[in-house]
């Protein structure tokens, strides 16, 4: 049962090489990603399933479905502690990378500013692990989608240590008259290995601002992605004030 007012948004898990064997493997094709602006595009178009690979580097833990933010505080958490054979240290320097993507609009004259809190899992030792909040932006309004070419991506937080734990918040700029896409990654923390087996966590969480926001969703690449929301015009649902 979903609670009205919920908010959907794309959630999955994508498996780099955390379960090292068959199709989709990812290491460090696709660039460092918790803090690269110039990759942000990767996560999301994997996530969309709009991305131009075949079978590589797509390879997912969970598949991406669509999530709702529920709750007094309009919040989701995923959280799970696993564990792998020892085939190779890979499975924990390239670990899970959890994805999830929201759609803000501004339907507003002006521009407006929010408060996104987020959490979830970290580990770093490669350097393509950690996590990540980007936002993405069009170079045109909502007014006219049709003179949409590109978005800017910017990234709001990220974190690049091992902690089974994040807590934290960044500002949303919301043009406007636009709407912008906001990415949340985190990737899974190594615990430790026991006997033959390494023992990981992963967490994903996301808390929506106390005030009303509007928030749409639909699927492509990056640019498609905003574009196709606009033209299909679906009706906003409001988030609802916690104070």
């Amino acid at each position: 049962m979903v609670e009205p007012g919920a908010l959907p948004f794309l959630f999955g898990v994508l498996s780099r090489q955390n379960d090292y064997w068959g199709y989709g493997d990812l290491t460090t094709q696709l660039g460092v990603w918790y803090n690269n602006t110039t990759n942000a595009d990767y996560m999301l178009q994997l996530l969309a399933g709009a991305h131009p690979q075949s079978t590589n580097y797509s390879g997912f833990y969970r598949p991406p479905q669509i999530y709702f933010l529920q709750g007094n505080n309009g919040m989701f958490i995923h959280k799970e502690m696993y564990v792998k054979y020892t085939v190779s240290t890979n499975e924990y320097n390239y670990p899970y990378a959890a994805l999830g993507v929201i759609f803000v609009k501004n339907t507003t004259n002006a521009d407006i500013t929010r408060t996104f809190y987020c959490g979830g899992s970290s580990y770093w030792s490669s350097g393509y692990e950690g996590l990540g909040v980007f936002v993405c932006t069009p170079n045109n309004t909502n007014a006219n989608k049709s003179s949409i070419t590109g978005v800017t991506w910017t990234n709001i937080y990220n974190y690049a240590a091992s902690t089974s734990n994040i807590a934290s918040s960044a500002n949303v700029l919301i043009p406007a008259g636009k709407t912008v896409a906001i990415l949340l990654y985190s990737s899974a923390y190594y615990y430790t290995t026991y006997y033959n087996y390494y023992t990981q966590f992963l967490k994903n969480q996301r808390v929506r601002d106390g005030k009303k926001l509007q928030l749409i969703l639909i699927g492509k690449n990056a640019t498609k992605l905003l574009m196709m929301a606009l033209f299909l015009n679906l009706p906003p649902l409001r988030l609802i004030p916690i104070f």
